[in-house]
């Protein structure tokens, strides 16, 4: 079952935060080393990440299964460690594709905003950095657990940076300021490959060769504001943050009552996601199993 709970605690947290402040970033680094293999080591982590595994690489031997966590882990703790240091007023390199900057640039001229539709890989903490260029208001959606003491960048040392965070556990209350800030042709950002408790609509589509449920969500909110999607990533590669091709998705009206139309569109995202983890095997950073279902329904 998924959890948006924090693995680091809050102590963890702290400590890599002094040591950005101090600049001691190459310490930092090396550490992320010893303290990735260490969760490795974990038992109950590599569970979380074994389904992904098996079905990305098929079955391995405990030391391979044990190496592949590891080097996961600690391309996402450097991804960690970026958003923190940006988020503590340092610098990293960021380059954003321009072929994604013109397709957000095509869909934010139809004056109705735009939903950024991204997913669990490689860099997509800080995958915002740049689009500031459009001058556009941005929101992020996300389901906020009060277990969890992960900061986004633009919350670790004041509101440098202005992105409105949207809880999705507030409801109704959400739904109004996604449409707010749609109306206002802004940018909202959410996530399109994990269910979250507030999910009550999903879609079925394939995954690694197997089933997997994704929310309706982006799809229906598409469909009921007329604001297009552009599906983004980016990833983390030779120390620089690059954003990747994105796609242009026009979603037709009333897809809900379309269920054909909705699973395409959500296949089709998880197509492009499958196309990245074959070229970036270890940048997939859903750490549970996606395809256990526990009510048996599809």
């Amino acid at each position: 079952m998924w959890s948006s709970k924090s693995l680091g605690s809050s102590f963890q947290h702290a400590f890599f935060r002094w040591l950005v402040r101090l600049r001691l970033i190459p310490a930092a680094r090396l550490l992320l080393y010893p303290v990735s293999f260490y969760y490795a080591l974990r038992p109950d982590v590599r569970k979380r990440y074994r389904p992904y595994l098996r079905h990305r690489f098929g079955t391995a031997s405990p030391a391979r299964e044990l190496r592949r966590t590891a080097v996961a882990y600690k391309h996402f703790a450097d991804v960690l460690l970026d958003r923190m240091i940006v988020g503590c007023g340092g610098s990293v390199t960021v380059r954003q594709n321009e072929h994604t900057l013109s397709a957000l640039r095509a869909a934010l001229s139809e004056g109705r905003g735009c939903l950024l539709v991204s997913a669990h890989f490689g860099s997509w903490q800080l995958g915002l950095l740049g689009l500031e260029t459009l001058g556009r208001p941005m929101a992020l959606l996300q389901f906020v657990d009060k277990e969890d003491v992960d900061k986004h960048y633009f919350q670790v040392d004041g509101q440098r940076h202005d992105v409105r965070v949207i809880n999705s556990r507030d409801g109704m209350a959400a739904v109004i300021a996604v449409c707010d800030t749609l109306r206002n042709n802004g940018i909202v950002c959410m996530m399109g490959d994990r269910m979250t408790p507030q999910d009550k609509e999903y879609v079925t589509v394939e995954f690694l060769g197997d089933a997997v449920r994704l929310p309706a969500a982006p799809y229906i909110l598409a469909s009921l504001t007329g604001a297009p999607i552009v599906h983004t990533f980016s990833v983390r590669e030779n120390g620089a943050i690059l954003g990747l091709p994105g796609t242009l998705t026009k979603v037709p009206n009333d897809v809900r009552r379309d269920r054909d139309a909705l699973c395409a569109l959500a296949q089709d995202f998880m197509a492009q996601v499958e196309r990245l983890t074959e070229r970036y095997p270890f940048h997939f950073f859903n750490f549970y199993d996606m395809w256990e279902h526990d009510d048996g329904q599809d």
